[in-house]
């Protein structure tokens, strides 16, 4: 094996790990009109009719670029934000190569994610952090990498060298921080944590990191705040710029983070979680020793060994609870839970929210779907599912719900709307034909977060955000009048429900997510009705009014419990904001210099059109592999809305009297088709039939390319269907041909084409499912000269997936076809699969078959000095056949093995998912190469990227 070849594999695929995996090559709806403001600090492109939210979101940056950087430094650079609004995932990424943000603006439906910061400005703050950590991070030899090979060496070189839980965790600090409100001051933040830390369970530092396929274990923005925090308290508010810069010089080239804290702080990596974890351990139990508690009683008891989650329980019927249930081995599905029995009702597809809704008979929710074209247009259709009559229908299509519910009647549904423009609205629609009934729009365009109906159908009962604060309302479905239920707050407000004149709700008022509620009449008084050790959520009255359901968070997922619920809830809790509360006084860091949405400016910049289609074209990587037998060059340059990208290479092989190649690719993907131009010249090595031998013939290539292909994915219910056709046209030119080095051949030169398709449709898969439970995938290509020669090739394969005997297990069965004949003037590249173990043979034409059963062993959750983490050991049973066939000999040859596969899903450095199998193939016919191996062992690898 060459160690050589692994390691420039591995290295390629790690950078392409951190420049693709945010992006979506073009994605962008046709026809979209661009517009650009620049500023100083950014260049904010976005869709016309949005200029507003662009204004805010340059003037958010500029002003933390110039007040907001002491504690990560002063390199300064210009990035380029796009703003996607077609999208309905929230989302936003800084990337380099190039160096770029996009912001995908439609705010989460679910107040929890990101507390009570509107969207934009929350996201501003947060990526911008990353957008100064990453120009901080171009020091010392991440530096040196970046001038040698361009962004995607800094790339590389930047996360090998910073953990990204101190990018994440930077980032929370930034916008909690820098605002009134920010992930740090709400208590779903540490949600997890809590969980863990309140049964006594401890894990390692290298667990954290790297995850769990078997546990549930707090994500690298909640360890990272919680180490940074700890960081900062220890040696002041500014230590985090030197701790960063000092890794990214590789100032200790092995763990340059880990030594960088050391050498600051004392504590190296495990050493100071472990400190923060035991710090943060004690001021939660401190907190939960002063708080009394109210009991509950469990509905659904919490898992041993799996991650399960029982959400929003809904009453139907007396002592029958409707309930949205997933687990680590299995995707959302509807649960109906009576008398300790449980019984699924329906399936619940592609989703971004967790959120179902129960009225009468009517259970709504939202899935996602998508236009098959461009990744960034999603949409969030309505479907119903009835209870009595047992059947699911989709109400809207192409749409942007949320949140929808039923009204007691049955015959409307309301929901929440977005439009593409950012506007915020509730929407209310016949429950029959979707047809929109009323539309419910406010002057300051409040963003509304979930529905309830009120018991007599004449108002609904949403949260409004505005300016960065919560208030529940109460809005006149005809009048459109808004009655406020309660004051404006920064705290959290989620899950409103209506039982007579009360609204129960979830709200972080006591520091622990707890359930309240108040009155239909404005009163605004509230009052408490839970306390839980860890948090309570989603509340539901019974139908006789003396049961609350709701649901409890452990660390083992969430579970449904129930308490008696009282009928004088009198006393009134006097609610404090979240920066008023001394647990939260460490997240306010005022050396950071306090929120700063109250001294933004609101400065106006100039906003020009932002067109061309080779506009932001920019060279951003350059790979410079010094190989001493094979060096090269590659140049690689990409424009910020990500639809165009241009890539050159060439190497020289030195072993080989300096024979050189070269290629170049242009693809574009603004239009609906696909369109890649390339060409490629270097030298080739084929196997051909002469005199009754096998021999090869070596020769000289120029191919000139074009391809139009069109790319089409969908997603509807549990599945996920794509499909490809494409043609390509290749003009082929052919020189000095030979054998042993004596001329074959004249040269030669003539076009060929290359048609197909590739199609797929699979379902979803729950986390811990080693591979797909159903599904089937097809590829057909057609290759031919058009000069009438006859060189052809024919190429076909097709795979079905099914379910295994375990939840987890996985079966594939992949058969596939190849004709190519030996005495062809011209080979292609032959990219068949063979039976595992045999040598790949001479032939005209193939036809294999192979099973495949996956199955997970164990979890180690272990890792060894940092270089790798052990996540899972999985197995995987096979058995391969294939028939060769020599049409001219008129011979047919079987190709058999069987075997097992032990794989190893590992992450290496903390950053690279790579799974390594060791294959034992039992060789059940001989093979011609090898007449006397019986079996082969081999070690493969898969980056899974």
């Amino acid at each position: 094996m060459n160690c050589k070849r692994i390691y420039f594999t591995l290295l390629l695929s790690t950078i392409g790990f951190y420049i693709q995996a945010q992006t979506e090559f073009g994605g962008h709806i046709t026809g979209q009109q661009w517009q650009v403001i620049s500023s100083p600090s950014a260049n904010i492109i976005f869709p016309k009719g949005i200029e507003p939210q662009a204004q805010r979101v340059a003037n958010v940056v500029n002003f933390i670029d110039l007040n907001n950087r002491r504690s990560i430094g002063d390199k300064k650079g210009r990035i380029n934000i796009v703003l996607q609004t077609q999208t309905v995932n929230p989302n936003g990424y800084v990337g380099l190569a190039p160096f770029r943000s996009e912001f995908f603006c439609t705010p989460p439906a679910s107040n929890l994610l990101l507390g009570n910061q509107d969207w934009l400005d929350g996201l501003s703050v947060h990526e911008y952090r990353h957008v100064l950590q990453t120009l901080n991070s171009r020091r010392g030899i991440t530096k040196l990498g970046s001038i040698l090979q361009g962004q995607g060496l800094w790339a590389l070189l930047s996360n090998l060298s910073i953990p990204n839980w101190y990018s994440e965790g930077d980032a929370v600090i930034a916008e909690t921080a820098l605002s009134k409100g920010g992930r740090g001051r709400a208590s779903f933040f540490t949600l997890e944590q809590r969980a863990l830390a309140n049964v006594g369970v401890n894990y390692s530092y290298q667990k954290n990191r790297n995850g769990s396929y078997r546990s549930l274990v707090p994500d690298h923005y909640r360890l990272g705040y919680l180490m940074l925090t700890q960081a900062r308290q220890l040696k002041g508010n500014d230590i985090t710029a030197k701790i960063q810069a000092e890794a990214a010089r590789y100032k200790g080239i092995v763990y340059p983070f880990s030594r960088a804290l050391k050498r600051n702080l004392g504590y190296n990596s495990t050493n100071l979680y472990k400190l923060s974890w035991k710090e943060n351990k004690q001021a939660w139990q401190e907190r939960l020793d002063a708080t009394t508690l109210i009991p509950t009683q469990a509905i659904t008891k919490k898992t041993k060994r799996t991650v399960t989650d029982y959400r929003y329980p809904r009453v139907w019927k007396n002592d029958v609870l409707i309930a949205r249930k997933s687990s680590y081995q299995q995707t959302d599905q509807l649960v109906q839970l009576e008398n300790g029995k449980e019984k699924v009702l329906t399936t619940i597809g592609y989703n971004n929210d967790d959120f179902f809704s129960l009225n009468g008979n009517i259970v709504a929710w939202a899935e996602l779907s998508r236009n098959p074209r461009r990744g960034y247009q999603d949409f969030t259709n309505i479907y119903l599912f009835d209870l009595q009559s047992q059947q699911k229908r989709q109400l809207t299509h192409k749409t942007r719900y949320f949140s929808p519910i039923a009204s007691p009647d049955g015959r409307k549904i309301a929901a929440i709307y977005v439009s593409p423009m950012l506007k915020n609205e509730i929407h209310v629609l016949d429950a029959v034909s979707g047809k929109l009934l009323e539309n419910i729009t406010t002057p300051d365009n409040y963003f509304f977060s979930r529905l309830a109906w009120t018991e007599n159908g004449d108002a609904l009962v949403s949260i409004a955000k505005h300016q960065s604060q919560l208030a529940l309302t109460k809005i006149n479905v005809k009048e459109k009048g808004i009655i406020f239920l309660t004051s404006w707050t920064h705290h959290t407000i989620e899950a409103p429900v209506v039982f007579n004149d009360k609204v129960y709700f979830n709200a972080s008022f006591s520091t622990i997510d707890n359930i309240y509620c108040t009155d239909l009449a404005g009163s605004k008084k509230i009052s408490k009705v839970t306390s839980v050790p860890v948090a309570a959520f989603e509340p539901e009255v019974s139908k006789d009014g003396k049961t609350l359901y709701f649901t409890e968070f452990t660390n083992m997922g969430y579970v449904i419990s129930k308490q008696p619920l009282e009928v004088n809830n009198s006393s009134e809790f006097v609610v404090k904001e979240p920066f008023e509360l001394p647990i939260f006084k460490a997240s306010n860091f005022p050396e950071e210099g306090g929120s700063i949405f109250e001294k933004l400016p609101t400065q106006s910049y100039g906003v020009k059109s932002y067109r061309g289609l080779f506009k932001g074209l920019k060279l951003h990587s350059w790979n410079i592999v010094p190989s001493p037998s094979t060096p090269s060059v590659g140049l690689q340059m990409n424009n910020f809305l990500n639809d165009v990208s241009l890539n050159l290479e060439g190497s020289i092989n030195l072993n080989e009297e300096g024979s050189s190649s070269f290629n170049a690719l242009l693809k574009i993907a603004r239009f609906y088709p696909d369109l890649t131009l390339m060409t490629t010249y270097g030298q080739r090595s084929t196997a051909v039939f002469q005199n009754n031998q096998v021999v090869n013939q070596q020769f000289n290539e120029l191919d000139l390319s074009v391809q139009v292909a069109i790319p089409l994915r969908w997603l509807k219910g549990n599945f996920s269907t794509s499909l490809m056709p494409y043609v390509t046209l290749t003009q082929r030119n052919l020189t000095n041909f030979n054998i042993d080095n004596v001329a074959s051949r004249p040269d030669n030169s003539f076009l060929s084409s290359n048609v197909g398709l590739t199609f797929s449709t699979v379902r979803r898969r729950a986390y811990q499912n080693v591979g797909p439970r159903l599904g089937f995938a097809l590829q057909l290509a057609s290759i031919s000269t058009l000069n009438g020669d006859d060189n052809a090739k024919t190429v076909a394969s097709s795979a079905v997936y099914l379910p295994g005997i375990g939840k987890n297990h996985a079966i594939q069965v992949r058969g596939a076809f190849q004709k190519e004949l030996l005495r062809n003037s011209y080979q292609f590249s032959d990219t068949f699969v063979y039976p595992r173990g045999y040598n790949a043979p001479a032939n005209d034409q193939v036809t294999s078959l192979a099973v495949n059963y996956g199955l997970p062993l164990f979890y180690p959750d272990a890792g060894l000095f940092g270089i790798t983490y052990f996540k899972r050991v999985r197995a995987n049973l096979f058995y391969d056949y294939a028939m060769t066939e020599r049409l001219a000999a008129k011979t047919k040859t079987t190709y058999r093995s069987a075997g097992a596969e032990l794989i190893f899903d590992n992450t290496f450095l903390n950053i690279l998912p790579l799974s390594i199998g060791l294959r034992n193939s039992f060789l059940l016919d001989k093979d011609p190469v090898n007449p006397n191996q019986s079996f082969h062992f081999g070690i493969f690898v898969s980056t899974g990227l």
